[in-house]
């Protein structure tokens, strides 16, 4: 890590517009000094990508020690995208079997990827000649469509968010969403309000109930703020940081016009410490991750 880092607070993010065929996929980085006050705006700009058109989307995110990670694909192809910690882009592969990928976990040579339009969970094991191999570690019985999402590693399991219906059905529904530990089979949470970003930190679990606008930390609300929750992270600075996207309408109402993208800034008890607009990163952040 050298003297720059060190002197900031970086998150890297994901996002979009929302609208299929004009995605206007984007990987961005936000930073601030260090130890600096809450409510000083963050410094956003582009993370150049080898590969992404406005057909796809840039969605989830994962640190691990070999740099970032980042799945991006369509309803038609995946791909993965691989940046050194200087976040300089060192490879773009295409993913077989995935499709409409959204989560990600990497541990050493595997990756699990979440295959939202085929509700499995993909594990592939990457070589140095950008080969994979994957084998289908998890499926929902369920024809019908779950939605999902995110994924993490937490207390020896693996658990997965997902909407418990399709992205369109679930404007109609509520109360659908759940959580579940893919490697024991078994049910964490149900009855949740569109479910996303499940993340560990120091034996805590965290998620957001979207719709809800609901921050959770392990069974218990943490924070309650506004807007489309996705996207959080504890960064180098101990601080709890969440993204808001626009609430999207139904497909065929989606314009331009939305509002763009906001991070909220929340203390280890949930108080709100800032809100800050990401003026002209557009209306939707996927996922955040920070850099050590």
């Amino acid at each position: 890590m050298n003297s720059e880092q060190r002197s900031t607070v970086t998150l890297v993010g994901s996002a979009h517009t929302g609208r299929r065929g004009n995605f206007c996929p984007c990987l961005f980085q936000a930073r601030r000094p260090f130890g600096a006050d809450s409510r000083v705006d963050w410094e956003v700009s582009s993370i150049p990508v080898d590969g992404p058109n406005g057909a796809i989307r840039m969605m989830g995110l994962a640190m691990s020690s070999n740099g970032l990670f980042v799945v991006a694909g369509s309803l038609d192809v995946s791909f993965l995208a691989i940046f050194n910690h200087r976040l300089e882009q060192t490879g773009w592969y295409e993913l077989p079997g995935a499709s409409d990928p959204h989560g990600l976990v990497v541990e050493g040579q595997h990756l699990w990827v979440v295959s939202s339009r085929t509700n499995q969970v993909i594990r592939y094991k990457m070589s140095v000649s950008g080969a994979f191999v994957s084998d289908t570690v998890f499926e929902h019985t369920d024809v019908e469509p779950q939605h999902f999402n995110g994924l993490v590693r937490h207390d020896g399991g693996l658990i997965l968010s997902a909407l418990g219906v399709s992205g369109q059905q679930a404007h109609e529904v509520k109360s659908t969403g759940y959580l579940i530990d893919i490697e024991r089979s078994q049910q964490i949470r149900t009855g949740l309000d569109q479910p996303h970003s499940p993340y560990s930190y120091n034996s805590s679990f965290f998620f957001c109930e979207s719709r809800s606008s609901v921050v959770w930390r392990n069974n218990e609300p943490l924070a309650r703020l506004n807007g489309y929750l996705r996207g959080l992270v504890v960064a180098a600075d101990g601080l709890l940081h969440v993204a808001e996207s626009a609430q999207r309408p139904r497909r065929e109402q989606l314009t331009d016009r939305r509002p763009d993208a906001t991070i909220w800034t929340l203390s280890s008890d949930g108080r709100v410490l800032a809100r800050h607009t990401l003026v002209g990163l557009g209306p939707e952040i996927y996922d955040l991750v920070g850099l050590p």
